[in-house]
């Protein structure tokens, strides 16, 4: 997206899309955002330490298995699931703007072979090949 151009902001509504439509699920993501600052760094102001923040997937399938609970920390697990999505999400799009587009979609091409019999092996493989991924840069 590119932020100069007034039409592509205009056609991107994120009070409208996205916080009008989920303003309970994006307080308890702040909250967690803010329980996360406290456990890892207390006393210090709000931000995202990417150094402990590297195993997007993993971290996100973990708290998925739990979905519908509490964690010890008074946090939902789905709400660390939408979290970490989200971070998994910035960091995917961070990403393309450093990979030239060609380069992106042959690393996909390569990555993601089209024969399987089933959607749920393509996407396994797919969640593998993104771990892998992320793992070797």
């Amino acid at each position: 997206m590119n932020l100069k151009d007034p039409k592509e902001r205009k056609a991107t509504p994120v009070f409208s899309g996205v916080l009008k439509y989920f303003p309970d699920a994006l307080r308890e993501v702040a909250r967690c955002s803010q329980a996360g600052n406290d456990q890892h760094h207390p006393d210090t102001p709000l931000h995202w330490d990417r150094a402990k923040s590297t195993d997007e997937l993993d971290a996100l399938t973990r708290h998925l298995l739990e979905a519908g609970t509490m964690d010890t920390d008074g946090i939902r697990h789905s709400t660390k699931v939408a979290w970490r999505s989200l971070a998994n999400l910035q960091k995917e799009i961070e990403r393309s703007r450093e990979e030239p587009q060609d380069a992106l979609e042959e690393m996909y091409e390569a990555e993601v072979p089209h024969t399987h019999d089933t959607w749920v092996e393509t996407y396994t493989e797919q969640v593998s090949n993104n771990i892998n991924y992320q793992n070797n840069k």
